[in-house]
Formats: structure tokens, C-alpha cells, sequence
């Protein structure tokens, strides 16, 4: 198993409530993902003229896949200031089998070193593990499938950002507390990012 990590806001509260509690992870319509360059990346474009490459059945195919994006980090001030509304969210650790997980490749050229098949299916998962080298800090990792969910997911640990609000952060520890799911908060060391058991009031605890 991988541990990895999910950001949520305060506002996506539910879809963490959902991973929390029915222990399994949404894989959305890479459509509708935050980066207007998803799913560009294109194979060998001579081989796509002359058609040794479909690429008609490498978009059908592309279509039906859907994308649940981690990070292999939690420590990043960007990802809590980007994904978790600057600290007000939270990052909830889980376990996922090795082989779901797809490494996301960040590139200038999204179209560079694509593996030499004529496979639809392997070609459409290349185009949606690439994303442009500005994305890197994300240190992502996806699961790319059919299906809408990944179940069966193991919930390590939740952490709360320090500006959440307080009843979330009551709620998340009572949850959390009764599911046996480590509870901990942010904390500083330098500019480094910790986390740090805390109570239900946010204390740091021994």
C-alpha cells in the first residue's frame, strides 16, 4: 500500500465526510479538472495523420476515463494554500494499492517520449498523466479508471488546517475519534509544515 494524500476545502466538507466515512475516493470527469491543458497531450502527431495511430478511438476511449488526483505530500504551502482554501481545509492521508496509482508527468512538451504502442487504451491513460511543469509542485499521483469510485480505501490520518473553522474541526474529531482515524493539526517548524496530534479544541496533545 501508498500512503498519499487528499486536499479538501471547508467547502467540499461532504466529499471528505464521504472518504472518512464510506472509505472510498471519487474519480471525477477529467472535463471538468482546474487545468485547461488536461488531457491535451497528443502522441507522435506524423503517426496521427497517417492514421497508424487512431486517434478517434484514443478520445472515445479518453472520454469514458475518469481522474482522482493525490499528492504524495502533505507538506506543501501551496497545495494547503491552493486546494485546502488557504489552511481552512484539510489533507486526509490514505492507503491505496501500488498498482492504482499513476505517476503524473510534468513537462514543457506534453507531447515528448510518448510510449510507442498503437493501443488506444494506454494511450489515452499516457494523455491524462501528463500535465504542464508548472504543475510540479503538486507532486501528483492519479488513479486513472471507468468507474466513479475507488472503494475499499484505508483512512490513516486527518489533518486539519490551522485556520479551520471550530465546529468543523469538533465534528472532524468526534468523527474521526469514533472511525479510530489519527486526528492531528498543522504546525511550523523554520518553514517547514508539521503535523501535530491535537484535541477536538485544537490543542496540541502529547
Amino acid at each position: 500500500m501508498n500512503p498519499v494524500f487528499k486536499f479538501r476545502s471547508e467547502e467540499q466538507f461532504g466529499y471528505a465526510m464521504d472518504i472518512i466515512l464510506n472509505k472510498r475516493l471519487y474519480c471525477a470527469d477529467w472535463r471538468k479538472m482546474n487545468d485547461p491543458m488536461e488531457g491535451g497531450a497528443v502522441p507522435d502527431v506524423d503517426k496521427v495523420y497517417s492514421g497508424e495511430i487512431a486517434y478517434n478511438k484514443v478520445v472515445d476511449v479518453k472520454q469514458k476515463l475518469r481522474i482522482c488526483s493525490l499528492s504524495t505530500t502533505f507538506n506543501s504551502h501551496l497545495l494547503w494554500a491552493h486546494y485546502a482554501n488557504g489552511f481552512k481545509g484539510m489533507s486526509i492521508e490514505v492507503d491505496v494499492p501500488v498498482g492504482l496509482l499513476t505517476e503524473v508527468i510534468c513537462t514543457d512538451d506534453l507531447s515528448d517520449n510518448f510510449p510507442d504502442t498503437r493501443d488506444p487504451e494506454l494511450i489515452a491513460r499516457e494523455c491524462l498523466r501528463r500535465k504542464h511543469a508548472e504543475w510540479e509542485y503538486e507532486r501528483e499521483v492519479r488513479i486513472i479508471q471507468h468507474g466513479q469510485y475507488v472503494d475499499n480505501v484505508l483512512v490513516r490520518r486527518v489533518i486539519v488546517g490551522h485556520r479551520m473553522n471550530k465546529s468543523l474541526l469538533k465534528t472532524l474529531y468526534k468523527v474521526c475519534g469514533l472511525q479510530d482515524i489519527e486526528f492531528c493539526g498543522l504546525g511550523f517548524s523554520g518553514n517547514e509544515i508539521v503535523s501535530l496530534p491535537i484535541n477536538g479544541d485544537g490543542m496540541i496533545v502529547d
